[in-house]
């Protein structure tokens, strides 16, 4: 980090360097159904809204403290700190948005860390609805902010991008996606790689793999799946996937549970949208995912709550 300049990179190391997030921009560090093992899944008495979280979940949560740790004594050391990264930012932006100006400007104190969150949370909040206003309006529109009193939520703000993140309750690909990404499914197990993979995408794409070497009681979900194109047999009588960009954003939404619609290339986009027009897809235009959301509260609410019980 000694050879970055200036605090807008410096910032952009919770990205870049740490994996705040990820490839196509999702925060990386959410709990993940797909990464829950299926003795996480199952065990346990979980009531409905409860935010289900596993092993992966922790180590990624305990690594991104260390970095935080790790970033902040950096910048003490060159009498800095974590506020006054996050102010530069914020000045970047600002000359991004002009005629625009966010007000947001984290104090910089010696206050315990519980005293800092109860002090930032009013800021934050009055932060999310400029940029909501920003995004809706097309202008910031302080004073009438500033009247209002109402907390806003996470799920609320919308997106500059009309098209933003997409996802699906669609049976037909719901079913493909346990087919081919559940390590419940049946279908990943063959004689001559008996459980070298746990799902039926990674086996297809990275063995060669004959009809002949699956059981008879999967041939017939085989000969459903050619039967219906997302499968095919060359002339070998090898298994191969057939619809390849489909099952491809079939495993995008099984990994993540949506797609960042504009982090994709045009090919991938396009099929997206024949899958929105058929309406096996949908689309939404917040701010942050559902997830993400989910993500925020867990933070903001119940660990929240557990720090001022604690």
């Amino acid at each position: 980090m000694n050879g970055i300049d200036n605090q807008v990179n410096l910032f952009k190391v919770f990205s870049h360097l740490f994996n705040y997030t990820d490839e196509t921009s999702l925060i990386y560090l959410v709990s993940k159904a797909s990464e829950l093992d299926v003795m996480e899944r199952v065990m346990g008495v979980k009531s409905r809204n409860e935010y289900e979280v596993g092993q992966v979940f922790t180590r990624k949560e305990i690594l991104s403290i260390l970095q935080l740790h790790l970033i902040d004594d950096y910048l003490k050391r060159k009498n800095s700190g974590i506020e006054q990264l996050i102010n530069s930012f914020i000045l970047h932006i600002n000359g991004l948005l002009e005629p625009n100006n966010l007000m947001f400007q984290v104090r910089v104190s010696d206050s315990p860390e519980l005293d800092k969150i109860r002090t930032l949370l009013p800021d934050f909040d009055f932060l999310l609805k400029q940029y909501k206003s920003l995004a809706e309006d097309g202008t910031i529109d302080i004073e009438f902010l500033q009247v209002s009193s109402k907390p806003i939520g996470f799920s609320q703000i919308t997106s500059q991008n009309k098209k933003k993140y997409v996802y699906s309750n669609d049976r037909l690909i719901l079913q493909l996606k346990h087919m081919f990404f559940s390590d419940q499914s049946h279908m990943y197990y063959t004689k001559t790689f008996e459980t070298k993979y746990t799902n039926l995408f990674d086996l297809l794409t990275k063995e060669t793999v004959n009809l002949d070497d699956f059981a008879n009681y999967q041939k017939d979900t085989i000969q459903s799946l050619i039967k219906d194109g997302y499968l095919k047999i060359d002339k070998e009588n090898n298994v191969e996937i057939d619809k390849i960009t489909f099952i491809y954003i079939i495993r995008e939404l099984h990994k993540n549970q949506l797609l960042n619609y504009w982090h994709y290339p045009k090919f991938v986009r396009d099929e997206i949208d024949l899958l929105i027009e058929d309406e096996k897809l949908f689309i939404e235009n917040t701010l942050f995912s559902k997830e993400e959301v989910k993500y925020f509260n867990f933070y903001l609410t119940k660990r929240y709550i557990q720090t001022v019980m604690i």
